[in-house]
């Protein structure tokens, strides 16, 4: 969730709503998630779920009363699962989910925002152990549009993240 254009941590249910109340408050038009940290977290592997239904629920429950959704930022299937489970709209990422998540991504009605243009580079400043991460996630991009093809997924959306900066933003365009 985005504090002044960055994240804020929360744990647990009153801090999630907390945050997701604030963020709504202050023009948000979607309240979004890390379920996982990303590529260039140093805190946290591939393969954690840091969020519990309870807190899942709660953002959601907090974007669907002001009319709007959650959407995940996450890329293994334990994640994934948990956060479609629990109401989220949108998987960012997704690059380590296998065909059996992927179906139920689909059987929910659920979109695909796998913002692969920040793949494409290894952002400034990462470690090694981050870039390493970052290359997994890379070498997963074809099997994602492979399964999302073999399964007839089409919900796919346009996505840059936050990562990306105004030139990269222009060349993908």
């Amino acid at each position: 969730m985005v504090r002044n254009g960055d994240m804020v941590v929360v744990d647990g249910v009153s801090e999630v709503l907390k945050a997701a109340r604030e963020n709504l408050r202050r023009g948000a038009t979607q309240i979004k998630i890390a379920v996982r940290g990303g590529t260039g977290s140093c805190a946290d592997p591939l393969d954690v779920v840091e969020f519990t239904p309870e807190e899942i629920r709660a953002a959601v429950q907090a974007a669907s009363d002001w009319g709007t959704y959650v959407l995940a930022h996450v890329y293994n299937n334990d994640g994934i699962r948990r956060a479609v489970d629990n109401g989220v709209k949108s998987i960012e990422h997704a690059n380590l989910a296998d065909e059996e998540t992927r179906r139920h991504m689909k059987d929910k009605d659920v979109w695909l925002s796998p913002q692969v243009i920040v793949y494409t580079f290894i952002p400034k400043g990462y470690t090694e152990d981050q870039a390493n991460e970052h290359r997994q996630a890379y070498a997963r991009i074809d099997n994602m549009f492979t399964l999302a093809k073999k399964i007839g997924y089409t919900k796919i959306a346009f996505g840059s993240d936050i990562i990306t900066d105004p030139e990269t933003l222009a060349y993908q365009r």
